[in-house]
């Protein structure tokens, strides 16, 4: 269903990806690169600012909390700069592995003109690229971003929940499922094993210390990727110690 999508949006949409989880951003890159998108990549707001100087991209993929400069304040700075130099504002698209009340007023009031929920798809992303690439920022209504595009994949991950790990989730990625790479599974599944085993460290250690905010961080970041690749029953847990820090 997904391959017979319609795309509304010419090929070679030049897209910057602003993410620093390393699953989220191999496989995040990947899909945009079956949909003809040309895709640069950010680790962090403060990067994303310097490279949306430029004035090169069609599209921003922001991703909301990140180390050095967080997707909001990224996205405050490069309207403000886009105000001051005279740039055509570019659309900004938040990603958050997030889907709280409030979450998506906050995007919004960042500047940003459309919001995705985290893992993140192929229809998902190619539903956004159709919704803002096709039009210009003046003619998007920044409040036109559909609300069950924005939590599907939340809703699809809570329903799974019970599963360990999900093969499906890593086997329906486009160039997995159509044979193009194979081995592209393997790879997005190795970088997962070494970042998670980083971030239960990290887990663990900030638990010892008393350190809410890096404890509260990790547990963000490990439900994301954990959810982005199947491992359905660990990003539970992720979310559910990262909803105890933030209450």
């Amino acid at each position: 269903r997904e391959a017979s999508t319609p795309f509304a949006y010419p090929t070679g949409v030049r897209v910057l990806l602003v993410e620093d989880n390393d699953v989220n951003r191999e496989i995040a890159g990947a899909i945009l690169n079956t949909l003809g998108c040309q895709t640069d990549f950010a680790h962090d707001g403060a990067q994303a600012v310097d490279a949306a100087r430029s004035g090169a991209y069609d599209l921003i993929l922001m991703d909301c909390q990140m180390p050095v400069m967080d997707g909001f304040a990224a996205s405050r700075q490069i309207r403000l700069e886009e105000r001051q130099s005279g740039r055509p504002a570019v659309p900004i698209v938040a990603l958050t592995a997030n889907a709280l009340a409030g979450d998506r007023e906050h995007c919004l009031a960042a500047g940003m003109n459309d919001y995705l929920a985290k893992p993140i798809n192929r229809a998902q992303l190619s539903a956004a690229l159709t919704r803002n690439v096709t039009l210009s920022v003046g003619q998007a209504k920044s409040g036109e971003a559909d609300p069950g595009v924005a939590h599907a994949g939340p809703r699809r991950s809570e329903r799974r929940a019970a599963l360990v790990f999900d093969s499906r989730v890593v086997e329906s990625l486009p160039m997995v499922a159509d044979g193009s790479k194979p081995e592209f599974a393997d790879r997005v599944l190795d970088m997962f094993n070494e970042s998670a085993g980083r971030l239960l460290t990290d887990i663990e250690q900030a638990a010892g210390k008393g350190d809410a905010a890096i404890l509260q961080r990790a547990a963000h970041t490990l439900k994301s990727s954990s959810a982005t690749v199947g491992a359905l029953a660990l990003s539970d847990q992720a979310r559910q110690l990262e909803a105890l820090l933030r209450a």
